[in-house]
């Protein structure tokens, strides 16, 4: 049961990683800053050198798509479990 949850935990990882990859660079960077850096919309906004509205913009198409791409992964897992 450990080594499922490991192994598990590392599929979810690499899902992260992949769906990551795929953002366009504007809202990856948007993303890594205010979530991962912890900034504020104020400071990562003065980092990338563009507004605080168009780094609220970035951050929600950035959640909208990872949201999207780890759904599909949720699927296909659920489905190979499922057989």
């Amino acid at each position: 049961a450990d080594q499922d949850h490991a192994v598990r935990k590392q599929q979810i990882r690499v899902a992260l990683q992949n769906a990551l990859a795929k953002l366009p660079g504007n809202q990856r960077a948007a993303l890594l800053l205010c979530h991962y850096e912890e900034m504020s919309y104020d400071e990562a906004a003065i980092s990338l050198e563009v507004s605080v509205g168009a780094i609220k913009s970035l951050v929600h198409r950035a959640r909208e798509k990872l949201s999207l791409e780890l759904s599909e992964f949720v699927r296909e897992e659920e489905a190979i479990h499922a057989v």
